[in-house]
């Protein structure tokens, strides 16, 4: 979608066909009379998903954005905010369409680039101007009746300050959402804006002039970071707990601090754990994939035969010694290394959740690294970029820990669900859930009064790492 492309189809007069329509029937519909100009403008395709004309816009198809972001952020239910009239809906769309393709620099914004609004940050502003908007109308209804009312504020030229300020009474949002609000006001200032759809500029209203109430931001008073003592608890033993693993493995440690360690470490682990070898994992592992993909010879071709030998079918069926203790350890140390990665990365939630095990450490300066894809602060969905993520020994022995214990549930992300997949499914990341992961880890290997003194939440580990560098 180019602006040149847009003007064509938003042609002044065209506009004015549509919204002199709508004023009139209060509906954003087309009929079998309207000129084909205006039956072209109301099926304008938005986004992949939706027309203009459509009371939801649906960007899901359209956007990339991090799989901590709720879809939801994505679409606008038009139709939600039954107090405000279509034309007023209409003008808005108008204005929607346009701040997506005006570069930033021409939006009146200081000091901004010649890219455009991103669409994950166009959304939420237009839902709290519509949130604003609807009670506006409603209030104003209330003063004057409904119809009146959609009479006389048929456009945003309508509106004049006192209106505002009349009927903003008792609103109450917090300071965010008010930015949001005047924000979407500054965007019918345009020159654009108001050449094609007004005779003159409409009265834009600032916030604090009108009878708004601020809700000031709760202050977050969680603790932002782990305390040192439990830090360094949890540290030691996930460090151990890999190490160990690898050391069971029979492969190379790099984190020499924690191999060290190892053998007091392992005085206090139980003799269930202690008696499991790099044999009973590989056996797990088979059992596992069997219980989904119930094809042996497919199953024996993924599995190292130097460790189960030549297994059948009956094997996997009916194991010979009970698999709890085993994936309650596997899940132990598959806890540990997401702990460990996420600790001294410092990635965020979003950029974690990318890490697949398939995909190999790189190297920058000699310096081994992950790479995940960054999604915050980028200028639009298209530019996501990757970002290298220093791999300290610690987090080089997390990472071979997980490529193997990834197999267990068939899927090379590093935070997945627990359970197996078949061969045909496709492998998936999971959205959210790294805090509660980590508090049930924690709640694992730390005291009660140790858990509950730390507040679980999901920058923690980033705030942290900050702090102990």
């Amino acid at each position: 979608m180019n602006i040149e492309h847009v003007d064509n189809v938003f042609f002044k007069s065209n506009l004015q066909q549509l919204l002199a329509k709508i004023y009139t029937d209060n509906k954003n519909e087309a009929s079998k009379n309207d000129d084909i100009n205006i039956l072209n403008l109301l099926a304008f395709p938005v986004t992949s998903k939706s027309l203009f004309r459509d009371d939801v816009w649906d960007y899901t198809e359209d956007v990339e954005i991090a799989k901590t972001m709720g879809r939801n952020r994505l679409i606008i239910d038009f139709s939600a905010y039954e107090n405000i009239p279509k034309s007023i809906v209409a003008e808005l769309k108008i204005v929607i369409v346009y701040i997506g393709i005006i570069p930033k620099r021409s939006q009146n914004r200081r000091g901004k680039s010649g890219r455009t609004l991103s669409t994950q940050s166009i959304t939420p502003m237009v839902k709290s101007w519509l949130d604003f908007m609807d009670y506006f109308y409603n209030k104003a209804g209330e003063e004057y009746g409904n119809a009146f009312c959609r009479e006389k504020y048929s456009s945003l030229i309508d509106i004049t300050y006192q209106d505002y300020k009349m009927f903003s009474v008792g609103y109450q949002k917090a300071e965010s959402t008010v930015s949001h609000i005047e924000l979407v006001f500054e965007w019918f200032s345009l020159d654009r804006i108001v050449n094609t759809l007004y005779s003159h500029p409409p009265f834009l209203p600032k916030i604090e002039h009108l009878s708004i109430t601020q809700i000031e931001k709760k202050e977050d008073d969680r603790e932002k970071i782990i305390p040192d003592e439990i830090f360094d608890k949890v540290v030691t033993i996930s460090s151990c707990l890999i190490s160990d693993f690898l050391h069971k493995m029979g492969l190379p440690i790099k984190d020499k601090t924690a191999e060290k360690k190892l053998e007091l470490f392992r005085n206090d682990l139980p003799p269930s754990v202690m008696d499991i070898s790099d044999s009973d994992v590989e056996y797990y592992i088979g059992v596992r994939l069997y219980k989904k993909n119930p094809d042996i010879a497919l199953v024996r071709s993924k599995l190292n035969t130097e460790l189960v030998g030549d297994v059948r079918a009956a094997d996997l069926q009916r194991p010979e010694r009970g698999t709890e203790d085993i994936f309650n350890y596997t899940k132990l140390v598959h806890d540990a290394a997401i702990y460990i990665i996420a600790q001294f990365t410092g990635m965020r939630p979003s950029e974690f959740t990318e890490i697949r095990v398939d995909k190999p450490l790189t190297s920058s300066f000699d310096i081994p690294c992950i790479c995940s894809t960054v999604h915050k602060h980028r200028s639009t969905s298209r530019r996501l970029f990757d970002d290298l993520w220093v791999a300290i020994p610690a987090v080089e022995d997390a990472m071979a820990t997980l490529v193997i214990l990834t197999r267990i549930r068939n899927n090379p992300f590093v935070f997945s669900k627990s359970e197996t997949l078949k061969f045909s499914q496709e492998p998936k990341t999971l959205k959210n859930g790294v805090c509660i992961v980590i508090k049930n880890y924690f709640s694992e290997i730390l005291t009660s009064d140790e858990l509950n003194s730390i507040d679980f939440f999901p920058y923690m580990m980033r705030h942290t790492l900050a702090y102990q560098m």
